[in-house]
């Protein structure tokens, strides 16, 4: 761990405040930067909204100039930037010179595409976060580095935000003191310990199970020494009752949305990787899983916008739906059970995936499953005169990787597959998500209403 008074934030000039990133941190912005030579941002994450108001689009405009604002006075690390030699943020006070400047390259107003999902893959990566506005459309584009959020606080913020447009008589923010309300770095949010002895051989066991694991279970990925190309998306919805009889099932069962959902994408993704590569073997699951930090967290730091997470090795060995559902289940069970081994061993889990990464000439393959769990309450859909009547999640895969991420909102379990089209089919990431569809909802005894 880095010195802990260098990872506070600390005034180094008049209105300029600094602080040393952490391992964690270092890690997102290294992965950020693996792509850079192909103009690609590794985990940059893109959040359409689109919104259902009665303004204008003058008034469009201005409603939401002012809730950008409000969200940089809000969450000031949003408009931080990293050193020159990316190993500290940087934040200076939003005096009037600095706001403008900000907002001159923050704010971006489209005339020239009709709405986000047109102008999505044509985005550049950005230095920091960055709101798209599309008035006409009533859209809202939100492009982010993935070191400066996580899907949780991009709940947050998209709900403080709409409540910012929907507000009438919203005035101008204060700016000046609002460094006082800058994140703090992942390890000292969480408090992290520091490893022992017996915690470190229990991450290098961790990670030695995980090695030997391989070869894993892929998504038929081709053309591995291609440049990437654009990530795409795919997307499934379950129907209110469908999602209310998978998570009545679920729970009779013993598990929660997360385990099962995750459970059919794993077990498909297996039986879609032998068709297309006619392998006759059950190959592992081998990947990593997430864990929100923010359990360990003080309140203060529920809604900040900085990636607390972490994620730790995992090996799911072939089963059947139910068997696989019950690994995922011990195993997130194991590391909540004990989190005060996961908190120890974050750090050195990442130096030696680091030093791994640094040796490795195979670009990335892993299949990866993850869950926002439920929006509500940490985004509502009515925001008085506003209504968010579409949400829709993109995270840039500049390599061969694929990743799933599945959420419930206003009663209904979504699914999106994000995968770089220059390494996949698109007929293939739809047979995997509806195999994983028909997978949950058999294995479940759910009638499918499709």
């Amino acid at each position: 761990m880095a010195n802990s008074s260098t990872l506070e934030w600390q005034e180094e000039s008049p209105s300029v405040w600094s602080r040393t990133l952490d391992r964690t941190e270092l890690h997102f912005v290294a992965m950020r930067n693996a792509y850079a030579n192909h103009g690609k941002e590794w985990g940059m994450l893109s959040t359409i909204l689109k919104l259902d108001t009665s303004m204008s689009a003058q008034e469009f405009i201005a409603r939401t100039t002012l809730a950008w604002k409000w969200v940089r006075s809000r969450h000031p690390i949003l408009a931080s930037t990293l050193s020159s030699d990316v190993t500290k943020r940087v934040y200076r006070i939003a005096k009037s010179t600095e706001l403008m400047a900000w907002l001159s390259d923050t704010f971006i107003i489209h005339d020239d595409y009709d709405d986000a999902e047109s102008f999505r893959p044509k985005m550049k990566p950005v230095e920091r976060a960055t709101l798209h506005v599309f008035a006409p459309a009533q859209q809202v584009l939100l492009q982010t580095p993935h070191h400066q959020i996580d899907g949780h606080s991009i709940l947050c913020l998209v709900n403080m935000f709409l409540d910012m447009i929907a507000n009438p008589q919203l005035q101008e923010p204060e700016f000046g003191a609002e460094a006082q309300l800058l994140a703090p770095a992942p390890s000292i949010a969480a408090n992290y310990p520091i490893a022992t002895p017996e915690q470190r051989a229990i991450c290098q066991d961790e990670v030695n199970k995980w090695l030997s694991g391989f070869p894993s279970s892929r998504i038929g990925a081709s053309n591995l020494r291609s440049p990437p190309s654009n990530t795409r998306s795919q997307r499934m919805v379950l129907s209110q009752t469908e999602t209310t009889a998978v998570v009545k099932a679920a729970k009779e069962k013993g598990y929660t949305p997360t385990h099962v959902v995750e459970a059919a994408a794993i077990v498909a993704g297996r039986e879609l990787e032998k068709k297309i590569k006619n392998i006759a073997e059950d190959r592992n699951y081998v990947s990593c899983g997430l864990f929100s930090l923010r359990p360990w967290c003080s309140w203060k730091f529920e809604s900040a916008t900085l990636p607390y997470v972490t994620f730790l090795p995992v090996v799911i060995k072939p089963a059947s739906f139910l068997g696989t559902a019950d690994q995922v289940k011990q195993y997130y069970k194991r590391w909540k059970t004990d989190s005060h081994d996961l908190l120890a061993i974050i750090e050195p889990t990442l130096e030696t995936f680091a030093v791994m990464s640094s040796g490795s000439t195979e670009p990335n393959q892993m299949l990866s499953v993850s869950s926002f769990g439920r929006f509500e309450p940490r985004l509502e859909s009515v925001h008085d005169s506003v209504t968010l009547k579409d949400f829709s999640f993109l995270y840039e895969i500049p390599d061969p990787g694929v990743t799933s991420f599945s959420w419930s909102r206003q009663g209904q379990l979504h699914w999106t597959i994000c995968y770089n089209e220059a390494y996949h089919e698109e007929a293939n990431i739809a047979e995997w998500i509806s195999s994983s569809r028909s997978i949950l909802l058999q294995g479940l005894g759910v009638t499918d209403t499709k």
